[in-house]
């Protein structure tokens, strides 16, 4: 489980193999949450990258994940909507509980 894995675009897949991750090429969403799901049965990835464009994918996929790895992970893009940023702010309020990113739902 020490390999890493990237699922998404053609045009980001072929700039991260080029060092020597995995790439899985998908076109919608319903392709990306099926190879998502084929992949991470093999137990064969650490890591899976994808893009922020699947961002909503990614949140209800990782909802229903039960064991902590393979980690997923989100890569902004140009078209980036700022979903990465949020998630990471997300995780580390939860580790630390204090929102370091920006000031909370609750007007702080």
């Amino acid at each position: 489980m020490n390999r890493i894995a990237f699922v998404g675009s053609k045009r980001l897949g072929i700039l991260l193999k080029s060092f020597g991750i995995e790439m899985f090429v998908v076109g919608s969403n319903v392709e990306f949450i099926s190879k998502l799901k084929e992949i991470t049965k093999t137990n064969s990835y650490g890591i899976i990258l994808t893009e922020e464009s699947y961002a909503s994918a990614v949140k209800n996929f990782i909802a229903k994940k039960t064991s902590p790895l393979p980690a997923i992970m989100m890569l902004p893009t140009i078209e980036s909507s700022g979903e990465t940023v949020k998630m990471i702010g997300e995780v580390v309020e939860k580790a630390i509980g204090i929102n370091i990113l920006g000031k909370t739902s609750g007007g702080n």
